[in-house]
């Protein structure tokens, strides 16, 4: 019998799929006390579970609602960015189209042109504002709309962050109150199971009936592909042909010291690698197939990173 204390580890790498997993067990360990509850004998015994049951299935509930609020949350971050996006090109053709701006007036605002702003990132919207709100104050009078412009937009972005930034500690206190909930409940699930082994001592396997082992097994739905191979340095090699869905993973692994190899999914097998990922000597790693080009390609490609020395690789595809 699978040892009940085992489920305080996650099965998954979905917690939310263990979570479910651990309240489906444990409702279905009520209902079957329930059904065998000969004169108030498993009273004891559902007087523990049930308050805790109700307190987990509470806890996931909100850890669903605080993550749905994040996730709102940080789409109104994104579009606040996205709006700085749209606010510093529309300035950006003011600035250049304006007749008789200097070159030292375009590069206070745009030092770099547009290129900062295609590639803004949490790390760098704030130096942009920044510098955008500098250059409006000391061209204001060339320029006087673009201040209140790029200060609203500051704003509303520091507000957005500041609100995600919340939500985000919300959501990482929720995960060790469910967790330390779970844990909970599988120690009482094993004094139950204990309580059970006494109480029917006399009847072997009695015990074991009021849990449902199979809720809380693993199962696999997946298919595995393996492929092994060597290649020489800098050279690149066909593996197989596959059509890729939106679960398809591709698993990579150098399989000799030193040496890294990249991976693709090419529509022609003579095409240069541009959606490709690597590994390091002797590690390994798993992705979307259509991170590496599988939405549009058939052919998957392995290519050595090795200058100098042949080495062996495997590659595993990963089916639902």
């Amino acid at each position: 019998m699978i040892l009940i204390d085992r489920l305080s580890e996650t099965q998954f790498m979905d917690a939310n799929i263990s979570n479910d997993d651990i309240v489906l067990f444990f409702e279905d360990h009520v209902s079957r006390l329930e059904a065998d509850n000969v004169g108030g004998n498993k009273n004891a015994m559902l007087a523990l579970v049930e308050p805790q049951l109700a307190l987990l299935i509470a806890s996931i509930g909100k850890r669903e609602t605080d993550e749905a609020t994040k996730v709102g949350k940080s789409l109104t971050k994104n579009q606040s960015m996205g709006n700085i996006k749209v606010a510093a090109r529309l300035a950006y053709k003011l600035v250049t189209f304006t007749s008789g701006t200097s070159s030292e007036t375009t590069l206070a605002f745009f030092p770099s042109m547009l290129k900062d702003i295609n590639k803004m990132s949490l790390k760098t919207v704030k130096p942009i504002l920044t510098r955008l709100m500098n250059a409006s104050t000391t061209y204001a009078s060339t320029f006087p709309t673009l201040l209140g412009i790029f200060t609203a937009l500051n704003t509303q972005y520091g507000n957005a962050r500041s609100a995600q930034t919340t939500d985000m500690g919300i959501v990482n206190a929720d995960s060790p109150a469910t967790n330390a909930l779970r844990l909970t409940l599988c120690e009482i699930g094993t004094d139950n199971l204990c309580y059970l082994g006494i109480m029917y001592r006399l009847t072997p396997g009695k015990a074991a009936t009021f849990f449902d082992q199979s809720i809380i097994t693993p199962v696999d739905h997946h298919t595995y592909d393996t492929i092994d191979g060597t290649s020489i340095p800098g050279a690149i090699t066909f593996v197989k042909e596959v059509l890729a869905t939106e679960d398809t993973r591709v698993q990579l692994r150098s399989k000799t010291a030193g040496v890294k190899f990249s991976v693709a999914i090419l529509v022609n097998k003579t095409d240069p690698f541009v959606k490709f990922k690597s590994v390091k000597a002797l590690k390994a790693y798993t992705w979307s197939a259509f991170t590496l080009g599988g939405n549009t390609g058939t052919n998957i490609m392995v290519r050595s990173d090795s200058l100098t020395d042949d080495g062996d690789w495997e590659i595993v595809i990963i089916d639902e």
